[in-house]
C-alpha cells in the first residue's frame, strides 16, 4: 500500500501539534468529537457501561485507576487507520491496549487522552495446511488456545490466559512452548500495521523487511499492530506436574540444583519446560512453587523432571494431570487475579547454582522488610533458556533483544512479581524491588554471570529494556523509527511503553 504523504498535514503543522501536545482536557474533548464525528459509537464516553467494561478489563489496579477521555472499541484496522489520521495532526495523545496485561499505570491507557481498545480485533484464521495462522492483535493468549486446539495446533505465547497476544509478542514473548519453538517474535512470519501517517502496511521477512524485524522485540515504538500471522505448533494433548515445596534454607540447595541440572540438560528434550518459583505470602509464609509441563500425551512423569521432584522436604501440595494448553493457561491465570497492585523487574543470567542461591538469598532478605505489607505475594521465578531457544532467533530471520548465543549450560530469565492489596503500600514495595535489583545486579556480576538483557513485558518502572538490547540494536530501532515515523510520533504522543529515546534527542 502506497504510504500516505505527511504533507497531506503540512510538516509545520504536524510538527507543532507534536511539540506543543500535553495532557489536557480541552485538547482530549476535541479529540474525542473528532473521533466520535467519523466512528460513531466505537467511541465510549466516561459513564458509559462500555467505557467502565474497558476501564475495569485491566489486570494491575494501577492500569485500572487511568482514566482517559474517550476510548475507541476498534474492530478493523480501518478504525485504527481513521484514529491516526484524526488524532495525529490534532497533537492528540493516545494509547493502545491488547489483553491490557502489564503492570504499570500509562503501560497501554492514558489520562485525559484516547485510549484505543484492540480487544474488538479477535479474528483466529488458519491459513490452508494449519501451518500458519493469522490473529487479530486484540486476542488474549488463551482465547487462542481455545480457538487452534480442535485443529491440534498452538502457537508459541505467553502462559496467563489473559495476557494479549500482541503486548507480550512486541516484546519478545515466553511460554510453555518456548524451548522446542523459541520466543513468540520468533513465529511471527507477518505483521499489519498501521503506522503513524494512517497508512495500513505489511511487514514480512520480504517486504519491509527491517519493520519486521524491529517488531521483534522492538514494542510499540513503530505503529499499531493490527494482525500477527504466527507459525503453529503442532500440539494435543499435554503432562503437567505441580509441586508446593516447604523447604527451610538447608534444603534449598538440593532444590536449586536440580534446577541447575535440569537447565543444563533441557536442549536433550526441548518438549519439557519448568517454571520454578521462590515465593513468600502473608497466607502462607515461604514456599517453593514448579511447575512442569511437557509438549506431549504421556503415562507417566519424563526422566527429565525426576530431580525436582525427589528433592527430600516438605510437599504442601502435589498435582498431576494430563491436560491441554487452553486449560492449563486457564489455571495459571487464577493464581494472577485482576485489581491488585503490581510491581515487577526482570534480569537475565547465564546457568549457575550459587548466583541463583544468591540470587534467592537477597529476595529473601529483602522481602523481610515489608512482610507487613497487607495482602503481599512476593515471587521470585526462574525461567529456563536454552540455545535451542536462540539458534531458532537466528535461523529466522533474527530478533532485536540482544541475547546472543545461550551458553550450552544455559541461561534464566528472572523475574520478580510482587502483588499487594493497597495503594498505600506501593512506594514502599516498589523501592523494595528497587533495591534488590540493584543487589541482584552486583552479585550477577561479582558472579561473572551477569546477562544484559530485560525483559520487556516484566520490566520494572526505572528498567529501560531496550537499554539492554545493545548499541547495534538500538540504533537500528532508531533508524528503522525514523524511516516508518519521521515526526516520532509514537515517542511523542504515546508515551505508554519502552521508548527509544528522549523525543528531543531523537529529533536532533
Amino acid at each position: 500500500m502506497k504510504l500516505l504523504p505527511w504533507a497531506l498535514y503540512g510538516p509545520a503543522l504536524v510538527s507543532a501539534a507534536l511539540l506543543s501536545a500535553a495532557p489536557g482536557v480541552a485538547v482530549s474533548l476535541g479529540c474525542c468529537e473528532a473521533l466520535a464525528a467519523s466512528l460513531g459509537s466505537k467511541v465510549f464516553l466516561p459513564d458509559s457501561t462500555a467505557y467502565d467494561e474497558s476501564v475495569g478489563s485491566y489486570w494491575s489496579a494501577q492500569e485500572q485507576s487511568v482514566r482517559p477521555a474517550c476510548i475507541l472499541g476498534a474492530t478493523s484496522a480501518n478504525d485504527v487507520s481513521v484514529a491516526l489520521k484524526l488524532l495525529v495532526p490534532k497533537g492528540c495523545r493516545f494509547a493502545t491496549r491488547g489483553g491490557g496485561h502489564g503492570a504499570l499505570a500509562g503501560l497501554a491507557n492514558i489520562e485525559n487522552g484516547v485510549t484505543i481498545d484492540l480487544r474488538g480485533l479477535d479474528s483466529v484464521k488458519l491459513l490452508p495446511g494449519n501451518r500458519l495462522v493469522a490473529l487479530g492483535s486484540g486476542l488474549s493468549v488463551g482465547d487462542t488456545y481455545a480457538a487452534l486446539y480442535p485443529f491440534g495446533v498452538a502457537i508459541s505465547a505467553g502462559r496467563s490466559y489473559d495476557v494479549g497476544v500482541s503486548g507480550s509478542t512486541l516484546g519478545g514473548g515466553l511460554g510453555w512452548l518456548s524451548s522446542e519453538a523459541g520466543f513468540a517474535c520468533d513465529n511471527v512470519v507477518e505483521y499489519e500495521v498501521v503506522i503513524a501517517d494512517g497508512s495500513i502496511v505489511t511487514a514480512t521477512q520480504t517486504r519491509n523487511v527491517d519493520l519486521w524485524r524491529a517488531l521483534k522485540g522492538g514494542g510499540n515504538n513503530f505503529g499499531i499492530v493490527t494482525r500477527f500471522v504466527f507459525l503453529t505448533v503442532p500440539l494435543g494433548q499435554i503432562w503437567n506436574e505441580d509441586v508446593v515445596y516447604a523447604l527451610d534454607n538447608s534444603q534449598l540447595p538440593k532444590l536449586f540444583d536440580a534446577l541447575f541440572g535440569f537447565t543444563s540438560n533441557l536442549d536433550r528434550d526441548p518438549k519439557a519446560s519448568v517454571l520454578l518459583s521462590s515465593s513468600y505470602s502473608s497466607q502462607f509464609g515461604y514456599s517453593q512453587f514448579i511447575q512442569s509441563v511437557y509438549n506431549a500425551p504421556v503415562d507417566s512423569r519424563p526422566a527429565v523432571f525426576n530431580g525436582l521432584f525427589s528433592v527430600p522436604g516438605q510437599q504442601l501440595y502435589s498435582f498431576t494431570n494430563e491436560t491441554t494448553l487452553p486449560d492449563l493457561s486457564y489455571n495459571y491465570n487464577l493464581n494472577t487475579p485482576d485489581g491488585l497492585q503490581q510491581v515487577s523487574f526482570s534480569m537475565s543470567l547465564r546457568n549457575n547454582l550459587d548466583a541463583i542461591m544468591e540470587l534467592n538469598r537477597i529476595s529473601q532478605d529483602t522481602v523481610a522488610t515489608i512482610a507487613d505489607v497487607q495482602g503481599l505475594s512476593w515471587a521470585l521465578s526462574f525461567q529456563p533458556l536454552t540455545s535451542l531457544m536462540t539458534d531458532i532467533t537466528a535461523v529466522r530471520g533474527g530478533n532485536v533483544l540482544g541475547i546472543g548465543q545461550a551458553p550450552p549450560e544455559g541461561l534464566y530469565l528472572a523475574l520478580l512479581t510482587v502483588a499487594f492489596a493497597s495503594r498505600s503500600d506501593y512506594e514502599r514495595v516498589g523501592a523494595a524491588a528497587d533495591q534488590m535489583l540493584a543487589k541482584s545486579v552486583v552479585s550477577l556480576k561479582k558472579y561473572g554471570v551477569f546477562n544484559q538483557w530485560v525483559e520487556m513485558s516484566h520490566a520494572g518502572a526505572r528498567q529501560n529494556p531496550i537499554s539492554s538490547y545493545g548499541i547495534e540494536n538500538r540504533l537500528f530501532l532508531l533508524r528503522t523509527a525514523q524511516k516508518y515515523d519521521p515526526y516520532f510520533v509514537f515517542q511523542r504522543l504515546m508515551p505508554g511503553g519502552y521508548k527509544l529515546k528522549k523525543c528531543k534527542t531523537l529529533a536532533s
